[in-house]
């Protein structure tokens, strides 16, 4: 773990000692978690002394991978091995630091991954995983399986801060958690950790979204209309009339017959059969976040975006939306403070659907946290943009971060689990079934 040289040291004096100049890790190990940062020691010894505060200049042979700050804290901001230097009068040794990410998958071959806020969850083999929030910088959770479920085979999953839900095979959407909002379609304090319950209805279901804290809605099969229930304190049921919470599950205003549908807190988005977006809600927000107009008012019922592209996905956050077009193009729209529209500035945007920089075509674009999004290219790149999480890669980024940036080298990707409210994780899903996580 050290490494030494002896070399002359050129100073003032007419006789320069010959020191030797010792770099040491304080952490036990030389590789790094992506967005973590670590203490480098580095130490002058001469023969009648030992220098630990000698003013070092401090390098990374590779500033994507790793950076080095004044004092010798390296900041982990992208995969990859870097040499970190320390030089002083003239002298130098370095250490190779590898930056990697936590893998949190436990060995399970994942073939799904899912949108959360408390929980991060996946599926493999029709079965239903979660992973808790980080509860420390240093905490490295692993999936484990849903408890109960037997028996029952699962195609999708998305959890809020109360709980979370599955979609089953059959069409049904099962609950597990606290029943906040009346996210199981049914009234009281009903909690259950032992196992999903199914929401009551008989309704069956060839998508969903359940998000924030929460509302959920859903594409019924047979018919492709859009319903929700639950949250509905700022008209995100999309219904026409304000109330904190409905049991009933109903169909959206319109009668619109809907391919997708994306709920978050304050609002629900969806994409007509026809590839146009609508979204309704944003009592907290105004429309211009919905991309609808610049007047400070919820929409009650869900309303045309503006702009008129066409979509074949959609994906919301708390302050904006983005989505893929049919062409694979990436738009974002909505709020724009921290560069997190992809737009190459942090100016507020015009009201609408913005097109991502770099000409990129996306499989997947989606808020991740409140001020970012990332995307994964038709290649399996993973790009972000916007403030980045941890902010240890945030902080280095600079101007990146107003555009598309690969922040993930190496591995190839086809899904994320991501915190649109709460910020404090993302995991990737690999094409090889892999879940890498950075917190």
């Amino acid at each position: 773990d050290k490494i030494t040289r002896s070399t002359p040291l050129h100073s003032r004096q007419a006789a320069p000692n010959v020191p030797t100049i010792t770099l040491a890790m304080t952490a036990p190990s030389d590789s790094l978690f992506l967005g973590r940062s670590m203490r480098v020691g580095a130490t002058v010894v001469n023969d009648s002394a030992s220098n630990a505060s000698a003013r070092f200049i401090w390098t990374s042979s590779d500033t994507t991978t790793g950076v080095v700050e004044s004092l010798g804290t390296v900041l982990g901001v992208g995969t990859g091995t870097a040499l970190v230097r320390a030089a002083f009068h003239g002298q130098s040794t370095q250490r190779a630091v590898r930056v990697v990410l936590h893998r949190a998958d436990g060995g399970i071959t994942f073939t799904e991954g899912s949108a959360n806020d408390s929980r991060s969850c996946a599926i493999a083999s029709a079965v239903v995983y979660c992973r808790a929030a980080p509860t420390a910088v240093d905490s490295t959770p692993l999936f484990v399986r849903m408890p109960g479920g037997a028996g029952i085979s699962f195609t999708a999953v998305e959890g809020s801060l109360h709980a979370a839900c599955a979609l089953a095979t059959d069409g049904r959407i099962l609950c597990w958690g606290f029943n906040a909002h009346f996210i199981f379609a049914r009234s009281g304090a009903v909690a259950t950790d032992t196992g999903p319950v199914a929401v009551q209805t008989a309704r069956r279901f060839s998508s969903f979204s359940h998000g924030g804290h929460a509302q959920t809605c859903a594409i019924d099969r047979s018919d492709n209309g859009a319903y929700c229930w639950g949250h509905n304190d700022a008209y995100q049921l999309g219904r026409g009339y304000l109330a904190q919470e409905d049991t009933t599950i109903a169909p959206v205003g319109g009668a619109l017959r809907a391919s997708m549908v994306s709920t978050v807190n304050v609002s629900t988005c969806l994409i007509d059969l026809a590839g146009a977006a609508h979204c309704s809600g944003g009592l907290s927000v105004n429309r211009q976040v919905l991309g609808i107009d610049e007047t400070n008012r919820p929409a009650e019922t869900p309303l045309p975006v503006v702009g008129g592209v066409v979509f074949r996905s959609i994906a919301s956050a708390d302050a904006g939306v983005c989505g893929l077009s049919t062409a694979n193009d990436a738009f974002c729209w909505g709020a724009n403070a921290n560069g997190q529209l992809g737009i190459g500035t942090a100016a507020v945007a015009p009201t609408g659907p913005q097109r991502v920089l770099g000409g990129l075509k996306f499989a997947l674009v989606a808020p991740v946290f409140r001020e970012s999004t990332c995307g994964i290219t038709l290649d399996g790149d993973l790009y972000c943009w916007g403030q980045f999480r941890p902010l240890a890669i945030s902080s280095r980024l600079g101007e990146r971060a107003y555009r598309p940036y690969h922040l993930v080298k190496g591995l190839k990707f086809k899904a994320l689990t991501r915190s649109i409210t709460s910020g404090r994780f993302l995991c990737g899903l690999t094409t090889d079934g892999r879940m890498y996580c950075w917190d």
